[in-house]
């Protein structure tokens, strides 16, 4: 299949793994089940403004997975607005149908969709090698009639039985899909057979070390093609690609760069002004050296360099008052010290407070201000998901959507006091020591 064919492989041989699935309930999973998720991952709270989704099976399922991805998914990609749209046991047919139905609709921000799927097609549902490409051919043939602003980063299927199947049968396919232009084709499979430990069972899950390369191995290409999207580079083009395009000075600090961008930097222009900036102004103001009211790539790399440099824990940093928003206990003190009783009294007397890791006691509007990351007065189910035993995205999700009166997706700061008071009527740990 030559680079710029206009009849698709998916149209010259109509298969089972190239045409949505009728029925998309599947044998292995509880009847319901399926769709339910589907149905979760339209109602994602923030998913219109999504700039990168991740599609596949259970395996790109398992960012969100405790234990699994979670940890480097909330560190990398949700500062960067990304949303998973993996589902477990899904072959290319399932994603067709999820795409059909909404999966990509209503997201106008999209620039990047990072797709991984064709395991279950061996596994599950016995595709033919030609079959399974041509499927992959069709999901993202779909994905760019669906989402024709957004970029594909096509991942070639992940190995089976531990290398054993490195899907070479179907890889080498469909690395003709890219084109240079709409689709980008790469192959992570041996960084994560070098890394000892990074995949878990025969089928490919991984574990989390396994996402750890994962995302390292995605890093630089979502850069890419996150700054080659028509409005990126619009961006870029009236107000200089300079600063966007040059390196950090000293050590690499790539991810700190891009991670620091992708929450301030709103016009995409590679800069960070000080109305796009989501801390305090005086915070600001230091790190502007050269007091041009912006903040550049130079001067957030010299961040990140002070940070190395000066290696502290969150606990040291929050002593020393050089940040202001540590994970918080929103759990009860009893005022007894015991395992229960009436929660702590605030400074009023009458106001509850709860306990810190540092053991000091913060009231409601003070836990409210330390999840509220950007300071803009809302609480979303990303910031929501600091707080302890809420790191679980559908859990959040589910707390987030009980007490949001007014349907927007976050807390205001009288939804967020509805969930602190019901916590503490809840019993309490003991204070740490």
């Amino acid at each position: 299949m030559a680079r710029g064919d206009e009849t698709t492989a998916a149209e010259i041989a109509p298969c089972k793994a190239a045409t949505p699935t009728k029925n998309p309930w599947t044998k292995r999973l509880p009847q319901g089940w399926w769709l339910k998720r589907h149905e979760e991952t339209l109602a994602a709270p923030g998913r219109e403004e999504s700039q990168i989704a991740f599609i596949g099976d259970s395996i790109t399922d398992g960012w969100d997975q405790k234990g699994s991805g979670l940890e480097v998914w909330e560190k990398e990609f949700v500062p960067m607005k990304a949303l998973n749209l993996g589902i477990n046991c899904d072959s290319t047919q399932h994603v067709l149908w999820r795409l059909d139905h909404g999966a990509i609709d209503g997201l106008p921000n999209l620039k990047v969709a990072v797709v991984m799927i064709g395991v279950n097609n061996k596994g599950i549902t016995r595709d033919k090698p030609a079959d399974i490409a041509a499927g992959i051919e069709a999901v993202c043939k779909r994905i760019k009639s669906k989402a024709p602003q957004a970029k594909i980063l096509l991942l070639g299927v992940f190995p089976r039985f531990f290398g054993k199947d490195n899907n070479e049968d179907v890889n080498e396919t469909i690395a003709k899909l890219d084109d240079g232009e709409r689709i980008f084709y790469l192959n992570i499979n041996q960084k994560l057979l070098d890394t000892e430990g990074a995949i878990r069972d025969r089928v490919g899950h991984l574990s989390a070390k396994g996402y750890e390369v994962w995302a390292e191995a995605i890093g630089s290409s979502i850069d890419k093609l996150m700054a080659t999207t028509p409005e990126a580079k619009g961006a870029k083009d009236a107000k200089g690609a300079k600063n966007a395009d040059r390196r950090p000075p000293g050590g690499d600090g790539s991810m700190f760069y891009r991670v620091f961008v992708s929450r301030n930097d709103r016009n995409a222009d590679g800069v960070v002004e000080k109305d796009e900036f989501r801390g305090s102004g005086d915070r600001f103001d230091q790190m502007d050296k050269n007091d041009n009211g912006k903040l550049d790539r130079a001067e957030i790399a010299e961040l990140h360099r002070s940070r190395m440099a000066d290696p502290l824990s969150m606990r040291q940093r929050i002593e020393r008052g050089e940040t202001r928003r540590p994970p918080i206990d929103l759990r009860p003190v009893p005022a007894d010290g015991g395992d229960g009783g009436d929660p702590s009294p605030g400074e009023n007397g009458d106001e509850p407070t709860a306990l810190t890791p540092l053991g000091t006691r913060i009231t409601a509007k003070q836990a409210f201000a330390r999840l509220d990351v950007d300071a803009n007065g809302k609480v979303t189910v990303a910031e929501f998901r600091r707080s302890p035993g809420m790191a679980d995205l559908k859990k959040s999700q589910e707390v987030v959507a009980k007490v949001d009166q007014d349907g927007d997706g976050e807390l205001s700061f009288g939804e967020f006091n509805r969930v602190f008071a019901t916590r503490h009527r809840a019993a309490a740990p003991d204070p740490p020591s």
